[in-house]
């Protein structure tokens, strides 16, 4: 490949090539060619059932102007075991067929010892649709969609509030201890690419074929179902919630870095470099938001310093590798108290795309918006 573009890379939650590396001992080149490789075949199935890959990147990098929320459900009020079927029958008609969403979903799971904090992180910026009676947090259902925007989030919310077991909302745009525990517990569920649905389905059932393994009526709104083997779907089109690299875990960022560069060096070795140049670009180009973040305010050397120890409190998307110009690069999400922060103010988002360059130990800044 002269140019490779992978949205998000997903070992956090997939263990397959961590499996891969430890059972057959293969190195950091043997693995970017497993990688790329099985990119290249994901991204022929999706083209065969008429899906452009480069079209899903929405879905599957974060954006600055952009909402996530988790619609919360109270499974009590639900006189089904699956009561998957009600909830995504409601709520999949609320969901626009000129937008991309990742959809995420799960249980509210904790043991008995968690509990105890639970009934406090659960109810932390959550939006109420009406008086909800608490006994465990296993009785919440969590329907997690990214890439809203604020008209799309409050409609859902007004066509969801009639329905009696819908508890409300939680906005998880920004960093919070309810997206931290969400980011643990639920799983990828389904894609939405405009009119399609995309969904994983068992490794032993051909990529030709096209199976609803949810089970919703996805067909009965108007979605085009698509399907694919779960190994490829669980890689590149799976959304991680955005969460700091926690120790133990590792190894995601890892093989992110590998499908870029036969040179995978953990980010926390490497110097953040902003030339003279970009620095000064960014203090007479770039305003509104950069500003309100105060870091055009620092000098060269400490916004270097603020952004080096920002980049290991996410995950990197937007992959890419230039062969012609043999340069690796990613996209990170960071956030910022702004300037005029004051109690309920949101942090500043912004998006820096950082060069790789491991033989130099270095990230240079390539953009901040």
């Amino acid at each position: 490949m002269s140019k490779v573009v992978i949205h998000t890379l997903d070992a956090r939650d997939n263990l397959l090539l961590e499996v891969m590396r430890d059972y057959f001992q293969l190195d950091s080149s043997s693995m970017q060619g497993e990688i790329r490789a099985t990119l290249a075949q994901t991204i022929e199935v999706l083209n065969s059932k008429g899906i452009s890959y480069p079209d899903l990147k929405t879905a599957l990098v974060p954006h600055t102007d952009r909402s996530e929320a988790a619609f919360i459900f109270d499974t009590r009020r639900i006189d089904s075991a699956w009561y998957g079927l009600p909830i995504h029958s409601r709520l999949i008609p609320l969901l626009s067929k000129q937008s991309n969403h990742s959809v995420l979903v799960g249980d509210c799971i904790g043991s008995n010892e968690e509990q105890g904090r639970l009934p406090r992180i659960l109810s932390e910026g959550i939006t109420l649709a009406r008086t909800v009676e608490y006994r465990h947090s296993t009785q919440f259902y969590a329907v997690y969609v990214n890439n809203l925007s604020n008209a799309m989030l409050a409609s859902i919310h007004d066509r969801l509030t009639p329905y009696l077991p819908y508890a409300g909302y939680a906005d998880l745009t920004y960093s919070s201890p309810l997206k931290l525990y969400f980011s643990s517990v639920l799983i990828n569920r389904y894609l939405i690419n405009r009119s399609f649905v995309i969904v994983g389905h068992e490794d032993d059932v051909p990529n030709e074929t096209n199976v609803n393994t949810p089970g919703y009526p996805f067909e009965e709104h108007g979605y085009l179902l698509r399907s694919l083997q779960s190994s490829l779907f669980g890689l590149f089109l799976s959304y991680k919630i955005e969460r700091p690299a926690l120790k133990g875990l590792e190894a995601d960022m890892e093989f992110g870095l590998t499908s870029i560069s036969a040179q995978p060096k953990p980010l926390g070795q490497l110097s953040v470099r902003v030339e003279a140049a970009k620095f000064d670009y960014l203090l007479n180009q770039k305003g509104g938001t950069i500003k309100r973040s105060g870091l055009l305010e620092a000098r060269r050397g400490d916004l270097e310093e603020l952004i080096e120890a920002k980049v290991l409190s996410n995950y990197i998307y937007n992959l890419r590798y230039d062969e012609e110009h043999d340069t690796s690069l990613f996209d990170i999400l960071l956030e910022f108290q702004p300037l005029d922060s004051t109690p309920g103010t949101h942090p500043v988002r912004l998006m820096a795309a950082l060069e790789y360059a491991p033989s130099e130990m270095t990230l240079r800044l390539v953009t901040l918006y």
